[in-house]
């Protein structure tokens, strides 16, 4: 025989001494003839050769092949070896536990146990997952120490974690911050669900961009001016008309009957917008939606339009 012939059948002889009849039956090279044992040497030293250039893949089709034509517990020590090398984990696993039954007393017995609870305790750490949810949504969540950085924000954050004992903080700018005690277990998911509560020294502020508090928007504002607009064109338009509500006046300051109709119909309509402006301000300022700042444009906008037989004022917006 070659070298690697030699090495197999060496090899295969220490196992079956090392073996007894009360283990699974492993077959022997005996019952191989003289061309398969060629193949088989063949085989273990390509198999070999590419394990030790880290060709672990290659490795593990030689050493499949070597399997299939000789069963021997060995070969399925080196086919997890190629397995755990190529971080197929649930596959070494598989080869490990097969090889430690079929020959538990053999020399490489202690190592296969060894990698057996290593894989087991990876595969345990990464199945280990803590889901988090709040309402509202859009609260920042730390974990042990808010020094540590924020880990996500909800509505629903998946982390996988090791196995332990966890702080989780939750913060949401106008709600008080929450802080709850988790404990891990190793390979369980845990699903821990946080209800906010308004925090009362921040009634009246919520969050802008980028978390900051603020006031009570634009909307309000912008509807008091249109009010105080409306006022003083109501004034405007009032003294215009006064000038010239008597006809005798009117035609002393030669102006038209459709003129002064206008400016009735103006002093009114300013009048309307006057009292709605300030009213929807004041109803915008003291409602919980008029705090909110919103992303939709609540700007309102006004347009005033005027003719010789007419006239009026738009006010457009989302209120």
């Amino acid at each position: 025989m070659n070298r690697a012939c030699l090495h197999v059948a060496a090899a295969m002889t220490l196992t079956l001494a090392s073996a007894t009849p009360a283990f699974a039956q492993v077959p022997s090279l005996d019952d191989l003839d003289e061309d398969q044992q060629r193949q088989l040497a063949n085989l273990y030293d390509l198999a070999e050769s590419n394990a030790e250039g880290g060709e672990w893949r290659k490795s593990l089709g030689y050493f499949r092949d070597a399997y299939e034509m000789f069963p021997h517990p060995r070969l399925l020590y080196q086919i997890a070896r190629c397995h755990d090398k190529l971080g197929e984990e649930a596959a070494a696993l598989t080869a490990y536990r097969r090889f430690v039954a079929d020959l538990p007393d053999a020399t490489e017995v202690p190592e296969a146990r060894r990698r057996i609870a290593s894989l087991q305790t990876k595969q345990a750490a990464e199945s280990t997952s803590l889901r988090i949810k709040s309402t509202p949504s859009g609260a920042v969540v730390y974990l042990d120490d808010i020094a540590n950085g924020a880990v996500g924000t909800t509505p629903t954050i998946d982390l996988p974690l090791e196995a332990k004992t966890y702080t989780v903080i939750v913060e949401m700018d106008g709600y008080t911050t929450a802080e709850r005690t988790v404990e891990l277990s190793s390979g369980a998911s845990r699903t821990e669900e946080f209800s906010l509560e308004r925090d009362p020294n921040a009634a009246k502020l919520d969050p802008g961009p980028g978390g900051s508090s603020r006031g009570p928007g634009a909307a309000p504002i912008t509807l008091a001016v249109v009010g105080g607009i409306g006022v003083a064109s109501a004034i405007g338009f009032g003294v215009l008309w006064s000038g010239v509500s008597d006809p005798e006046a009117c035609r002393a300051a030669g102006c038209t009957s459709d003129e002064a109709a206008l400016y009735e119909t103006m002093t009114y309509i300013s009048g309307g917008v006057a009292i709605l402006g300030i009213a929807g301000a004041i109803l915008l300022w003291n409602s919980p939606s008029g705090m909110r700042s919103e992303r939709l444009d609540t700007t309102p906008r006004v347009g005033a339009w005027a003719t010789s037989g007419g006239g009026g004022v738009s006010l457009q917006g989302r209120f």
